[in-house]
């Protein structure tokens, strides 16, 4: 199971960092690494559907979130 802790700006691209639970581990990555082929299969599927509120910055760090 996986939870977006926050995001940033890492250059000019947005990275993403999320917390696995079950194997107690911190993730972060860049969008534009979930285009490789060894990005993990269900990292990806949780991601996908929240990519709009990531893009919005819903968890930038900032906490310049636009509803």
């Amino acid at each position: 199971m996986y939870h977006i802790m926050l995001t940033f700006q890492r250059g000019l691209k947005t990275a993403v960092q999320v917390m696995n639970f079950h194997r107690e581990q911190i993730i972060t990555f860049t969008l534009d690494e979930m285009e490789n082929e060894d990005f993990p299969k269900d990292l990806k599927e949780y991601i996908l559907p929240r990519l709009d509120d990531i893009k919005e910055g819903k968890w930038h760090y900032t906490g310049e979130h636009k509803k």
